[in-house]
């Protein structure tokens, strides 16, 4: 078939831009490493074995949640540069969700409403201006890393009795909005913004912050991460390593759910277009469970009955 060049372009650009923008180089890269593994082996076909032995050895080293993301780049990627659709490999799926099945999560830690406040009472600015700033901000808008790291400060609105914050070019495309209404945290995000010095080239809202001083430098995504980890420490929590970068998002999931809020506005507070990912971040407390059982028992007549009482009833009619 004589398809002219500029038809031939076009194509071309449109097939470039189905890979995500801002990870298509890892997509690219994940299917260097299958490319080369394939010539490491002499194969030159890619059939369901092949997609099986490699995602073998692949865990023999990863996650499933890591395999999982291969998974989906391979798709992609296959399916443009070869017309291979990795999807109708029932047994490459079967072999992955059986990964998943045998794989547990580790979580972040969460911090509780009490905790979040004594560090922002008696942490001091000097210090701990920059993360008490950041905290609030992540903990109202369920933050993610990315979002704190490139927050402006055009997406700021410092109103009369309010903060109002919009994100922008979110990781799942889904812009939010959220309010600061908490005088005492307003006054500790203000505090901060006011020590901002005068001609910053940028407009990152967040910039380092030493000694009551702000400097111009933006600060990175990895400072982000260390954030809760800190915060641990100063409230000599057990385990300060088992707070990570998701810590921030999944205290504010869980807060929010735990005071009543719909899982519909719980996903919406997080921008989580997934019911299955917005459920991971909400800690599975105790007190949800007692919650839950008031709830259960509210209408009944009957007193209820403790643990101790009902084996003890069991036992006598034995």
């Amino acid at each position: 078939m004589n398809i002219p060049d500029h038809i031939k372009k076009s194509a071309e650009e449109a097939v470039a831009s189905i890979l995500p923008t801002k990870s298509a180089n890892r997509y690219n890269d994940e299917y260097k490493k299958f490319i080369k593994w394939c010539n490491d082996n002499t194969i030159i076909e890619y059939s369901e074995v092949v997609l099986l032995a490699y995602f073998k050895t692949k865990s023999e080293t990863l996650k499933a949640s890591t395999l999982w993301t291969t998974y989906s780049m391979l798709k992609s990627t296959l399916s443009i540069k070869h017309n291979i659709n990795i999807s109708k490999y029932s047994k490459l799926v079967a072999f992955l969700k059986r990964q998943n099945d045998l794989y547990q999560p580790k979580k972040s830690q969460i911090f509780t409403e009490k905790q979040i406040e004594t560090f922002l009472q008696t942490a001091s600015n000097e210090k701990f201006l920059l993360i008490k700033t950041a905290l609030i901000i992540a903990i109202s808008g369920a933050c993610r890393k990315s979002e704190l790291t490139n927050l402006s400060t055009d997406a700021v609105q410092f109103l009369e009795h309010m903060l109002v914050i919009k994100l922008c070019d979110t990781k799942n495309k889904c812009n939010r909005t959220f309010v600061i209404n908490n005088k005492p945290w307003i006054n500790i995000v203000c505090t901060y913004y006011n020590l901002r010095p005068p001609n910053i080239d940028h407009k990152r809202f967040f910039i380092y912050y030493c000694n009551n001083k702000c400097t111009r430098q933006p600060v990175g995504v990895n400072t982000f991460g260390s954030m809760s980890r800190k915060i641990a420490e100063f409230l000599q929590l057990s385990n300060a390593k088992s707070f990570t970068g998701h810590c921030f998002r999944r205290t504010s999931a869980t807060l929010l759910s735990g005071k009543g809020a719909s899982f519909l506005d719980v996903k919406r507070h997080g921008g989580w277009k997934s019911s299955t990912v917005a459920e991971g971040y909400i800690e599975d407390s105790l007190h949800d469970k007692i919650t839950i059982a008031d709830q259960l028992t509210s209408g009944s007549s009957q007193p209820s009955t403790s643990c101790n009482e009902l084996s003890s009833t069991v036992c006598e009619k034995v």
